[in-house]
């Protein structure tokens, strides 16, 4: 749980760098869409109000993961112990195999969202490899949009986590997740 926090706390430094350029980005599922509205075609989500073309996603290698992600050219990753970080200009999303510990069931993962008394509108919806939760929560600096992502590849499991500033910028996430592929 402590690598969660320090991987979210991470993702949340890197996002106030990613998320100020009001960039896009795009990409392509190869799961069933989640319930927050993605799709399985390329498309946009802007941290900004205005919407712009997507961005070219890519095929951009993860080692430490032994996966791929859909991304645009310009998205960077960082190696965090077992996780591996990767920032676009729409959003940040920390992604790892899932250990003996983590949350292995929808459950699982809602049982596991730190909501506290500020937290709100916990949902969890299975997918067809695995499930995804997502709720909201007020920090200090305002709100907080939470995403825990489990998809089975390859008879492997992973989980993509992330803490973004608004919706927009989960939905990338969302995106990202739903891109991994071997």
């Amino acid at each position: 749980m402590n690598k969660v926090i320090l991987g979210l706390a991470l993702s949340s430094m890197v996002l106030g760098a990613c998320s100020s350029s009001g960039g896009t980005t795009g990409g392509t599922s190869s799961a069933s869409p989640a319930s927050t509205g993605t799709s399985k075609t390329a498309g946009t989500a802007s941290s900004g109000g205005s919407k712009t073309e997507p961005a070219k996603a890519t095929a951009k290698k993860l080692d430490k993961v032994g996966l791929s992600v859909d991304v645009p050219a310009e998205a960077t990753t960082m190696e965090m112990g077992e996780s591996t970080m990767v920032s676009t200009d729409g959003c940040t999303v920390t992604i790892k195999a899932a250990g003996e510990n983590d949350p292995k069931t929808v459950e699982d993962g809602k049982g596991g969202a730190l909501l506290g008394d500020q937290g709100r509108n916990l949902k969890g919806d299975k997918t067809s490899d695995g499930w995804i939760v997502t709720f909201e929560n007020t920090g200090s600096a305002g709100d907080n949009y939470w995403l825990t992502m489990r998809r089975e590849i390859n008879k492997k499991g992973y989980l993509c986590e992330t803490m973004q500033s608004n919706e927009a910028q989960r939905k990338c996430a969302i995106a990202m997740c739903n891109s991994l592929k071997p």
